[in-house]
């Protein structure tokens, strides 16, 4: 619809130009100037008016505007520059000013505004709404008050216009109570001024006056309009007002604006009806994108994530193409599941998307990669980022805190200074860094320069870091006294480091102290009661842990029920603790019998401080054992097989024995163990991913059809998390040329090598290894990886595969699924090789090279896997 006026405007303003407006009116210049939707046309018909002379005032303030709504404010000042000398009339000025401030050109607005009084051009009612949206916009309080004052002395303080922007503007200035007497003092009131105030209590966080504002304007018999009822149901925050407000939707024939409805959507999703919610959205008849974006951002608001990225999907199914603001809902809900395979196909649509807010999105998906536990993406994502601010610089620093890597946060926290200036965000993503890593003389050096050095005034949060700083280094007379010292109020955060310090340290009578003031502030915060109480356990003060137990269920406060999530192949499954849901129940605890007696030989004890109930100490461990994180890791060890981490979220906060152990499980698995909970990400594995990807990496199949090549790149791709190219696959989608005249079996072969040549090339380039299995049947194959890993700074292997036994991999060639391309028997597998003669057998050079024997007696493709990891890791 939208192009067909524009083409109709095309052929309009064309056949102007071409008659040259020799009968052209005013009134014609007008609706033509109206029907001009590009730049382009405009300036078009601009010469033509000048040519024909056609120079009314009216028509070049309808120019102005034109321009300025195209967004062209140069050529709309331009013009304005030229008319304001020969015309004092107040309304080409406000022309002007509604153009700079529509087009975020706040201080030439207010600039412009200081000339008026100087060419004796009066404001009038119209000005000074402009001027105060401005005021609006950039939080100016001062600016708008004087504004005000203006108003009051021209006369147009009280004028309907004037006093609702000063409504919205004080409201968005922080002082509701103005708005209120500005309200309130009005001679006469539209529905716009209803919106207004209602709006107002909406910014301000009012939400229950907005809704008496909205009350006692229907009992005024006021009607609603759109405005009026998208603030009201902004305000709604109770599911029997959000019934009662459908109601008045409905009454007024509301219902089938686009925008109300998803405003009445969210405002059910907001009172937790999400099912309500999602049955509107069902029943839309036209679902544009913000109605797709507002029903997942809903689902990702209401902790519900697998129904957001489902939702997703089949948005993308319909062919409705996202834009930045969706893909943040979608993140958002990625970020609860803290699934890193989840999160790596939703940065290839982002990457496919090519959208604006580039900024917003990578730091985005870096914040993604580091809730998922992947301090290795996170890093590709911060290192290609093509600009970066505050906030990507500080969750890359949090980033490596949280994994324990304070040196590298303080040297990235190094490199930010010398660019840009850090903020308190900063400032408490660098602290906790130091905290988690040990770096206490770090710490207090960066605490001291916040005001010294960067004039950064420390906030609570900051005060909790260096609590937790002392706490972790068992300083925690110090941690008090510092606490003692603080200028401002302690808050929870503050208290809650240094309670969980007292838990690391077994300190009871801090504990009590620091639990004491916690109560006090958060008494509905179930973790505070817990907390405390297993300090007293651990000591042996049943008695007093009872107490607390006691204490959190008289005031009914209910604790959380624990969880632990682990993805395989996609699929959540979720466990809590002695769980026997899952069908595999009797094999998992099998399995964790038989790993608990390993790491018991490694030198693991239980820590039984962590069970409360009173009962023998092998019933404490059995229920140690029970615990959902150790559940979840020994499903992910017998699902996952040979894969080389296991990644678990935990929605409480990790137990202390569950920490222990998993270190354990870690070193006698030989397993990186990704844990997310409440607290943090930690990261426990012998690290040999990160190790081997430290740059890009090549590695190439090598082998002959049917020697096994494909099944151990596959493997293999799983376990290092690599991409796969395959030329097969690629062969496959050459069929139809196949089928061809031209279509030969060399150029074929040929083609699907440059193919897969520039889908490698493509990967390297943004820093992403890849595995290639192909038959790399020639030198020329080999050359051309050579040149390629040179081009892109990667290294090269090459894993070939040569079975032994002939006559299994005889069996394995004639057993597998026939393909048009490939040999499927022993006789046109020979014929093959002849075919080559001898071309294969070629000399590597200097490029790593490892032989497998994939039919080798009792290695099995784990045992294949884990030997080729290790020459990598040797390479």
């Amino acid at each position: 619809m939208r192009i067909c006026r524009a083409l109709q405007a095309t052929a309009v303003v064309k056949s102007s130009l071409q008659l040259k407006l020799k009968t052209s009116t005013e009134d014609t210049c007008i609706s033509l100037i109206k029907q001009c939707h590009t730049l382009k046309y405009l300036k078009a018909l601009h010469a033509s008016i000048l040519r024909s002379l056609h120079l009314h005032l009216h028509s070049l303030t309808n120019l102005i505007s034109h321009y300025a709504s195209l967004g062209s404010i140069s050529y709309a000042y331009t013009l304005f520059s030229h008319c304001n000398s020969f015309s004092n009339d107040a309304f080409l000025w406000n022309v002007m000013l509604r153009g700079l401030v529509d087009n975020a050109h706040y201080h030439r607005s207010f600039l412009l505004y200081t000339r008026m009084p100087h060419l004796h051009i009066a404001p009038d009612n119209f000005t000074f709404p402009f001027l105060l949206k401005a005021c609006a916009s950039l939080r100016i309080l001062n600016l708008g008050s004087q504004l005000h004052a203006h108003a009051f002395v021209y006369g147009y303080s009280s004028h309907v216009f004037v006093a609702n922007s000063l409504i919205s503007m004080y409201a968005k200035c922080g002082l509701f109570p103005v708005s209120e007497r500005v309200f309130d003092k009005m001679p006469q009131r539209s529905i716009v001024s209803w919106s207004a105030m209602i709006g107002a209590c909406l910014q301000c966080g009012f939400h229950e006056q907005g809704l008496l504002l909205f009350t006692r304007m229907l009992d005024q018999g006021i009607k609603p309009n759109r405005a009026s009822i998208l603030n009201a149901t902004a305000c709604v925050r109770r599911e029997n007002a959000a019934h009662h407000m459908h109601r008045v939707i409905m009454d007024n024939v509301l219902d089938n604006d686009h925008s109300v409805q998803n405003a009445t959507m969210l405002m059910f999703a907001r009172c937790g009806r999400i099912d309500l919610a999602r049955s509107l959205f069902d029943g839309f008849t036209y679902k544009d994108l913000v109605c797709w974006a507002s029903m997942i951002d809903a689902y990702a608001r209401a902790d519900l994530p697998l129904e957001a990225l489902l939702l997703f999907n089949q948005m993308r199914l319909q062919c409705v193409l996202p834009d930045s603001i969706t893909l943040l809902a979608v993140i958002q809900a990625c970020s609860i599941l803290a699934s890193l395979h989840i999160a790596r196909t939703l940065h290839a649509v982002i990457i496919r998307c090519f959208l604006e807010c580039q900024l917003v999105l990578d730091t985005a998906v870096l914040d993604l990669y580091m809730k998922c536990g992947s301090l290795t993406y996170a890093r590709k994502v911060f290192d290609n980022m093509k600009g970066r601010n505050i906030i990507s610089w500080s969750i890359m620093i949090s980033g490596y805190g949280m994994h324990g890597h304070g040196k590298e946060a303080l040297h990235l926290f190094d490199q930010m200074k010398a660019l840009i200036k850090p903020d308190h965000v900063t400032f408490v993503s660098i602290l906790s860094a130091c905290s988690h890593a040990g770096l206490i003389n770090e710490g207090w050096e960066c605490f001291d320069s916040m005001v010294r050095d960067f004039g950064v005034t420390p906030t609570s949060e900051h005060y909790a870091c260096m609590v937790d700083l002392l706490g972790r280094a068992g300083q925690l007379n110090q941690a008090l006294e510092f606490i003692e010292k603080m200028p401002v109020r302690p808050e929870a955060g503050v208290w809650g480091a240094l309670l969980g310090a007292c838990r690391i340290h077994s300190n009871v009578e801090l504990a009590e102290i620091a639990a004491n003031s916690l109560l006090n502030l958060e008494a509905e915060n179930p973790g505070r009661y817990v907390l405390l109480s297993n300090i007293y356990a651990s000591l042996g003060k049943r008695r007093e842990a009872y107490r607390i137990r006691n204490l959190m269920k008289s005031r009914g406060v209910k604790k959380k029920v624990g969880w632990t999530s682990i993805e395989i192949k996609g699929k959540m499954y979720t466990f809590v603790a002695g769980d026997r849901a899952n069908p595999e129940m009797d094999l998992i605890y099998s399995e964790l019998g038989k790993l608990m007696e390993r790491i018991r030989q490694e030198g693991y004890i239980p820590d039984v401080s962590f069970v409360l109930h009173d009962v023998e100490g092998e019933t404490k461990e059995m229920m140690l054992y029970a615990h959902s994180e150790k559940l979840a890791i020994v499903f992910g060890l017998i699902k996952l097989g040979h894969e080389s981490s296991i990644r678990i979220t935990k929605n409480l906060r990790m137990c202390g024995d569950c920490h222990t152990a998993t270190k354990f499980i870690s070193k006698v698995t030989g397993r990186e163990i990704v844990v997310r909970d409440s607290q943090s990400v930690n990261a426990m594995a012998k690290e040999l991913g990160e190790e081997i990807t430290k740059k890009p990496l090549i590695i190439a199949m090598k082998g002959h059809p049917g020697t096994g090549k494909s099944t151990l790149a596959h493997a293999l791709a799983s376990a290092l998390k690599f991409p796969l190219v395959d030329k097969d696959d690629i062969r496959d989608s050459t069929f139809p040329l196949h089928q061809q005249p031209q279509g030969s079996h060399a150029l074929l072969n040929h083609l699907s090598y440059e193919a897969i040549w520039r889908v490698a090339s493509t990967q390297l380039h943004l820093g992403i290894s890849v595995i290639i299995d192909s038959p790399l049947s020639h030198r020329t194959h080999l050359d051309r990886l050579i040149s390629l890993a040179a081009s892109a700074g990667a290294r090269l292997l090459i894993v070939e595969c040569r079975p032994s036994d002939e006559a299994k991999w005889r069996e394995r060639l004639e057993g597998r699924e026939k393909s048009w391309h490939k040999p499927t028997s022993w006789e046109e597998l020979q014929e093959l090789i002849k075919g080559y003669g001898g071309c294969t057998e070629y000399d590597v050079g200097d490029v790593p090279k490892m032989v497998v024997d994939t039919t080798a007696p009792n290695l099995g493709v784990e045992e294949l896997v884990s030997s080729v990891v290790r020459f990598i890791a040797s390479s």
